[in-house]
């Protein structure tokens, strides 16, 4: 496949796939950095162009958490929550 047919490919899944990382991250910057992620590791995957959509927007979808899961961390709020719910 053409580089410039992969690009279009990625292309249609821009929306999804920010939309995913956003709700994941809750952070504008995290989720533009972790899509932009998502798709170079896209780009090098050629099962993905061969895929079907459905398919294609499992791997999307198992992509971007994966590439989320990058940028979260155990510090901060969330484990104090957890620590007071605990106690």
């Amino acid at each position: 496949m053409a580089d410039v047919t992969r690009t279009e490919v990625l292309r249609r899944y821009e929306s999804e796939c920010y939309q995913i990382c956003c709700r994941l991250l809750d952070d504008d910057k995290l989720a533009q950095s972790a899509a932009q992620s998502v798709f170079i590791n896209l780009y090098q995957e050629p099962s993905f162009f061969a895929a079907s959509r459905q398919v294609q927007l499992k791997m999307l979808l198992k992509e971007s958490f994966r590439c989320c899961a990058g940028y979260v961390t155990v510090t901060g709020p969330a484990v104090a929550g957890a620590g007071a719910a605990a106690v």
